[in-house]
């Protein structure tokens, strides 16, 4: 098998195990702040959409591990030696842009209107900036030390 197949496929896995298991943090999390004992295991958008609200936590368990094997998989852009850092950059940004939305819309994660998706897009950058430049620094650290090395 390709190597950069294996390693889509190793870090998807690893991704998808991730994804469901933030999903639970999460709404644990929402839960307790809530406050009221009662676990709601999605938002109240996404239990609209089904008939039952086993119905709505297994799409929420399904897209929680396809959103997770996407944020895993996507790293091997970081591999592609022959792919300039901009070029990385731009696909990994969109990759990750174009999935955090899909996913967003499909589990209710924002309120379907203009403000509130434009808040979740503000949101998103912010983080995948923050997120970006300490990785960006991380690297650039890591470089310099194996130089001193030479």
């Amino acid at each position: 098998m390709n190597k950069i197949i294996k390693s889509i496929i190793q870090r998807g896995l690893t991704g998808a195990l991730f994804g469901i298991a933030i999903s639970y943090i999460i709404s644990i999390s929402i839960s307790n702040g809530v406050g009221d004992g009662i676990y709601y295991p999605c938002s109240p958008g996404l239990l609209a959409q089904f008939d039952t609200e086993l119905a709505a936590v297994i799409f929420q368990v399904v897209m929680s591990a396809i959103y997770g094997f996407v944020q895993g998989a996507i790293t091997v852009v970081w591999d592609m030696e022959k792919w300039s850092f901009v070029k990385q950059t731009l696909i990994h940004f969109l990759v990750l842009f174009v999935s955090t939305f899909l996913f967003g819309w499909l589990n209710y994660w924002f309120p379907h209107k203009l403000t509130s998706i434009l808040v979740a897009i503000g949101i998103f950058l912010v983080i995948y900036l923050v997120c970006w430049t300490i990785g960006y620094f991380a690297w650039k650290r890591k470089i310099k030390d194996l130089n001193k090395k030479l």
